[in-house]
């Protein structure tokens, strides 16, 4: 599972989980956990954004599809991608059409995951 401290934004590694930089222990099994990261990703910095999207899709946080697919529009590539990949390991199939849109988009990287997410939606496998 990926983790990130909610403080500092940095991945953390060790277990129980506590930041080696800023000393935050993370309880990244509670609800507050999920609210920082939802409430700080709108304001945050382009690489910031694609953890939080890592984090989202590797928890399986349903309380991330919205966000998420807000996130497809992003202007950063690696954000929109970081999105798409998370929504496929969430394999919500609310998502499709969405998806779907991007597997027309003019870079040809995040067409290709937006395909390959799509595929596995329809199919109820999750992205790998």
């Amino acid at each position: 599972m990926f983790i990130i401290c909610p403080e500092c934004w940095r991945e953390l590694k060790n277990t129980p989980p506590v930041c080696e930089k800023c000393g935050t222990r993370v309880d990244f099994h509670s609800r507050a956990y999920e609210r920082k990261l939802l409430s700080v990703l709108p304001k945050a910095d382009s690489e910031t954004r694609a953890q939080i999207c890592w984090v989202l899709g590797s928890r399986r946080m349903k309380s991330g599809l919205r966000p998420l697919v807000e996130l497809l529009r992003d202007r950063n590539v690696l954000v929109r991608i970081a999105a798409l990949r998370s929504l496929g390991e969430i394999g919500d199939p609310s998502v499709i059409h969405a998806v779907k849109e991007l597997t027309n988009s003019e870079d040809s990287i995040v067409q290709t995951v937006a395909r390959s997410v799509l595929k596995a939606l329809m199919t109820a496998e999750p992205v790998r």
